[in-house]
């Protein structure tokens, strides 16, 4: 497929949002979210930081970002992992006035193949600025490698002009890749701040009530709009794990949203299956938890009904369970189930 194709699917940034939704440069850059904020969990470690002390960190990213020559409509390409110095590459690209390109991870078995099929979609977008570690590095040597360690360590106390707009592309992500080879999408920055409105709308989310716990890839349009950016939009907080943590220990997602006291979360079906499988210590309380998101692969009826059976006990109600379908070319959301219906068995089985 020759490069140029990768570009097919775009949604341009189109007409103003209306009055009512928040301007994506709001929703970036949440100096004034009062106490709310976000904690990275890694194994045993906790990170906690306000959104006002994340907003200082990514405008000095900003800073070291603006040092490497990204300057308003620059395209930055990155992979964005759960951790903070991805976390800053994103918000930093945004403050600086740049458009995200959020490339999937490097597959183990094929770096050859990632290579050669992102340079050339990268160089026909015209983008030569790369954030990644020195391995991703060396298979695009003449980009402008900006490392993530530099833009978490950033300058303390600086920060870049509050004026400084997204661009009206705001965010390249690509398909799943499960109909063909994966596309770039360009997503507008209307089109985004829209999309996460209607979010927040369609959940009801609440700032002095909601907890959003996810271990999604930001990587991803499910992880990185409908819970990440959601979470920041709605200024609830917001608990990250790693994603890794529910395919090497599948109770450990229940038992940290009981922990958290979540209201909401989200996971592709395999989740919930590995979840209804295994056993949970006493005392688990879910009876918070509102939405329970059940998206990016074919929702099945049985594996819900066995995880509401191994949840239920636990004070999780069927009406929270929430299949939802979307797809990289609609941002990410296109149906979602009403909070509290729970699931629907349809003809079929379906």
């Amino acid at each position: 497929m020759a490069a140029e194709e990768a570009l097919t699917c775009a949604l341009l940034s189109g007409p103003p949002a209306p009055a009512d939704v928040l301007p994506l440069e709001d929703v970036v850059r949440p100096f004034a979210a009062g106490g709310r904020g976000i904690a990275l969990l890694a194994d045993d470690d906790r990170l906690e930081l306000s959104y006002r002390e994340l907003a200082e960190r990514a405008a000095s990213a900003a800073v070291v970002l603006r040092r490497h020559g990204v300057t308003s409509g620059s395209l930055v390409a990155m992979t964005v992992a759960n951790d903070l110095p991805s976390i800053l590459s994103l918000l930093g690209t945004w403050f600086a006035g740049g458009t995200v390109v959020s490339l999937p991870p490097v597959p183990r078995n094929d770096q050859g193949w990632y290579a050669r099929q992102f340079r050339a979609v990268l160089d026909a977008m015209g983008c030569v600025h790369l954030v990644a570690d020195e391995d991703l590095a060396t298979r695009f040597a003449d980009f402008i490698h900006i490392r993530k360690t530099a833009l978490a360590d950033g300058e303390r106390g600086l920060s870049v002009t509050p004026e400084a707009a997204v661009p009206a592309t705001a965010l390249i992500q690509f398909t799943s890749g499960s109909v063909g080879t994966p596309k770039g999408v360009a997503i507008g920055r209307h089109a985004l701040a829209g999309h996460v409105a209607a979010i927040i709308a369609a959940g009801g989310y609440r700032e002095d009530t909601d907890r959003i716990v996810s271990w999604l890839p930001l990587y991803h349009d499910m992880g990185l709009v409908a819970m990440f950016l959601t979470a920041l939009a709605a200024r609830v907080d917001q608990v990250l794990a790693k994603p890794t943590s529910i395919a090497t220990r599948p109770a450990s997602w229940l038992m940290t949203l009981a922990r958290e006291g979540a209201t909401a979360t989200a996971a592709p079906n395999f989740a919930y299956r590995l979840a209804a499988a295994v056993p949970y210590p006493a005392g688990l309380d879910l009876s918070r938890l509102r939405i329970c998101i059940s998206g990016g692969e074919r929702a099945d009826w049985q594996t819900l009904r066995d995880f509401h059976a191994a949840a239920a006990p636990m004070g999780l109600d069927w009406g929270a369970l929430m299949p939802s379908y979307g797809m990289a070319e609609g941002v990410v959301g296109l149906t979602y189930t009403p909070v509290g219906r729970g699931p629907l068995h349809g003809p079929g089985g379906h």
